[in-house]
């Protein structure tokens, strides 16, 4: 194991990665980042598009558990263990990562 300031220390804002959906929360999707399984990661609802228009996608449109997709950085949080990335997979920050999280 990596001592903590190491682990996901090439992780920043804006950078896009691959993730797998893990799980369905009321509040959104719990996702592992491929190649950094270590690192907790999560997509608010409102980091996700919605097809019915909602500000905030609805619990049948997230994407299916053991889906992979592309995502992009929002946030890092390194505070204290454990490192927890927060990502969005809205369509409008997958054409500019950089402008993620406005």
């Amino acid at each position: 194991m990596q001592p903590f300031d190491d682990v996901g220390a090439n992780l920043v804002p804006g950078q896009v990665v691959q993730v797998r959906v893990t799980g369905h929360e009321s509040w959104g999707v719990m996702v592992m980042i491929l190649h950094h399984e270590e690192i907790g990661a999560s997509v608010d609802a409102a980091a996700i598009d919605s097809p019915s228009g909602s500000t905030r996608a609805l619990l049948e449109e997230y994407p299916a558990v053991g889906s992979e997709l592309v995502a992009v950085i929002q946030q890092v949080r390194r505070g204290y263990p454990p490192i927890w990335v927060r990502l969005t997979i809205r369509a409008q920050d997958l054409k500019c990562p950089q402008g993620a999280g406005r």
